[in-house]
């Protein structure tokens, strides 16, 4: 027997535990594919060169988790998207004042509740900074990743464009425009 409903119904989606985790360095291959297939959408945005150097950059997760904390979302043991929190600030390139805390390289696979796992990295990444002492939690976004900032303001985050860097400068890029990153920051 079967049941015909008049309209569609959009019936509510089951929330999916989403986990997150340090990563193991056999996380590493698995990570580098989720941040590659992230960043794809942009590579028409950037000199091609540049966008080589600014993956490499961010799947050098060997250099990352030397200074700063390597973390990963998963669901059924599958990862789904990975953050680089470094919540002393010592790394150098990030000019930001002592005490705030910084992410890189959010990246989440497409087509797998991006949201939920996003903010998931995201909320660890506080949790994390504010349990080091941390008075402020900064993430930098590319001009063209208005989503991505939407997103992040939603959640809390306030332009402070005093944070900006020069990704051409990072780079080696000084003419490429745009060059810079946008710093959100949010008080903790």
């Amino acid at each position: 027997m079967s049941i015909q409903l008049e309209k569609d119904v959009e019936l509510p989606r089951q929330r999916r535990r989403i986990s997150v985790r340090a990563a193991r360095r056999s996380d590493f291959p698995a990570i580098r594919r989720v941040v590659c297939d992230s960043y794809r959408p942009y590579v028409h945005l950037m000199p091609s060169r540049a966008h080589r150097r600014f993956i490499a950059d961010l799947i050098d997760f060997e250099h990352h988790s030397r200074h700063g904390h390597v973390m990963v979302a998963e669901t059924d043991g599958q990862i789904h998207g990975s953050i680089v929190l470094y919540p002393a600030v010592s790394t150098p390139g990030f000019d930001l004042p002592v005490g705030w805390a910084s992410a890189r390289a959010l990246a989440v696979s497409h087509g797998t509740g991006d949201l939920e796992v996003a903010e998931s990295l995201i909320l660890e990444g506080e949790r994390r900074a504010w349990a080091e002492g941390a008075s402020a939690f900064t993430i930098r976004v590319a001009p063209f990743m208005t989503e991505a900032t939407r997103r992040y303001q939603a959640i809390g985050y306030q332009r402070v464009s005093r944070y900006d860097i020069n990704l051409g400068h990072i780079y080696g890029f000084a003419r490429w425009n745009p060059t810079r990153l946008l710093a959100l920051s949010k008080s903790l």
